[in-house]
């Protein structure tokens, strides 16, 4: 995985990257990022890296032969509302979706702790 220290202090949800193949796409929404220096971390097979989806990072082309497995997990507050950008979503539940409407399927979304 590669990281680029500080971006999370300037990333803005409403400037969010959607997932592409294309890593440098990055700095066509974020061209201030240009001067920041990406750092790898290796990480061992069944290791786990927590970090804010803010965070500018990634992962370079599987070279191998084997598919690259891994696991994601996506924290956020309850009552987040969906603002229309597809990101990680199915398109069955893009269809679904309105702008504005609350992320509350407990299979997709379940919510972890709540203040209520």
């Amino acid at each position: 995985m590669w990281f680029v220290p500080g971006t999370h202090k300037t990333a803005e949800f409403e400037r969010n990257a959607e997932f592409s193949t294309q890593v440098g796409a990055l700095f066509d929404i974020y061209p201030e990022w240009h001067g920041f220096d990406a750092v790898p971390i290796e990480l061992k097979a069944g290791s786990a890296s927590i970090h804010n989806g803010l965070l500018a990072h990634g992962a370079g082309v599987n070279m191998t032969q084997n598919p690259r497995q891994a696991m994601v997990a996506i924290y956020m507050p309850d009552g987040v509302t969906f603002n229309g950008i597809q990101n990680i979503l199915s398109a069955e539940q893009m269809e679904a979706l309105k702008v504005g409407d609350r992320f509350n399927d407990d299979e997709q979304n379940p919510v972890v702790w709540s203040r209520e």
